[in-house]
């Protein structure tokens, strides 16, 4: 998948990689969404800067797509 990517802290360290891989589902509670648009926000920037973000960090808390799995629940 295509994917921006922060492998450390802040944004300037972002990059466009192209064979992030494709998470699975981890818990049974979680849905897998193929993303179709997503929306970069204030927030998304502000997070790539912050000591608590786990890192690589994938940037895109807004978006939208097709469920393509679901777990158990």
């Amino acid at each position: 998948m295509r994917a921006w990517r922060i492998p450390k802290r802040g944004i300037e360290n972002a990059v466009l990689v192209n064979d992030q891989p494709i998470p699975s589902i981890k818990d049974e509670n979680h849905v897998l969404i193929r993303v179709l648009a997503v929306g970069l926000n204030p927030v998304d920037y502000k997070w790539a800067d912050r000591q608590e973000a786990s890192y690589p960090y994938i940037p895109g808390i807004d978006g939208c797509g097709i469920v393509e799995k679901i777990g158990a629940k």
